[in-house]
């Protein structure tokens, strides 16, 4: 333990910054199970529902994911008073950064497929659009598995054990130097980057479904979700902003509880801002459309299986929803 003044300064501007990360990260927690019970019947009515399973498979691994991750997190990072091995440490931390970048990954792919079904967009757009979602998530997800699997985890030291805190804090130096390069800087401005496409995107859904409603563009972007994809590309610029070297400096971010706000915002908000817009484009009327997003996500209408189901006319009636978007009136 320390004995100097100048050891306990140290130890007590450490504990104070470990205290603060701890305060903003579990009340985000906190919420994300509230909403989560809060919204299971939601939940219940989009899975035992006709749709289609790719968007089922989307929200449940979000969801519970998101939990998982929690729960491993608070195993190695927070004060548990037990102890871990170190070997069960690293395969742990390994577990949390992996379920970290998958969950990022699926909320990505879940956003640019939700947006894609809003605007209605063709094959070749919706491919560039997913692709421009899924590839940086992926690159991370490989890089940071791959850092983290060759870290050596230390035995617990006496200030941990004393603390509670069940695992050693993996060395920033060790991760950094299994790095390419490194540094994260070169994928930090391509982060940067992808976060500028995401928000002209958010400006293109806003001037898109103006044109549509043709002046109620409040209303609009509330029910049919556009609010959802704001907030995320939001939340991505503000993340990628505090993650580039050059627009803001890495100890600026330390020495302020903005790097842990940003993170938290990012691997907890933005999961629930894509379970709200898969579930707020399941239940307007561009679920029936012909886009090949909608496709992906939901299944077409059931069909007949006996000639006397079938309607007596062979037209397919069509009508115009809420949402500015041609649907065939099938129902849920």
């Amino acid at each position: 333990m320390a004995n100097s003044p100048q050891q306990r300064k140290v130890l007590e501007i450490a504990v104070a910054e470990w205290r603060v990360q701890e305060y903003i990260t579990i009340p985000f927690y906190t919420l994300y199970v509230y909403l989560c019970l809060t919204t299971m019947g939601d939940e219940v009515a989009y899975l035992t529902s006709k749709r289609g399973k790719t968007g089922k498979g989307l929200f449940l691994f979000m969801k519970y994911g998101t939990i998982l991750h929690f729960l491993l997190r608070i195993c190695t990072s927070y004060r548990m008073y037990f102890d871990i091995s170190p070997q069960i440490c690293k395969g742990l931390s390994v577990l949390t950064i992996a379920t970290l970048w998958l969950i990022a990954l699926t909320a990505d792919v879940t956003l640019g497929l939700c947006v894609s079904a809003l605007l209605q967009l063709g094959r070749k757009q919706l491919l560039a659009v997913v692709t421009l979602f899924w590839s940086l998530p992926v690159v991370y997800l490989v890089i940071q598995l791959i850092c983290y699997s060759q870290v050596t985890v230390a035995p617990l030291s006496r200030l941990d054990q004393e603390l509670g805190y069940p695992c050693s804090t993996i060395s920033g130096d060790e991760v950094l130097a299994n790095l390419p390069g490194g540094s994260l800087a070169i994928l930090s401005y391509l982060n940067f980057a992808r976060a500028m496409v995401f928000v002209v995107l958010a400006i293109v859904t806003l001037v898109v479904r103006r044109r549509r409603y043709r002046g109620a563009l409040t209303g609009a972007v509330i029910r049919d979700g556009t609010l959802y994809y704001i907030a995320s590309a939001a939340i991505r610029l503000l993340y990628a902003v505090v993650n580039t070297p050059a627009l803001f400096s890495a100890d600026a971010a330390l020495a302020s509880p903005i790097q842990s706000l940003v993170t938290v915002l990012s691997a907890v908000v933005i999961p629930i801002l894509a379970q709200g817009f898969l579930l707020r484009i399941r239940t307007i009327d561009t679920l029936g459309s012909t886009s090949l997003a909608s496709k992906i996500l939901f299944a077409s209408c059931p069909t007949r299986s006996s000639d006397e189901d079938l309607p007596r006319h062979t037209g397919t009636s069509v009508r115009e929803g809420p949402s500015g978007i041609d649907s065939p009136t099938c129902q849920t």
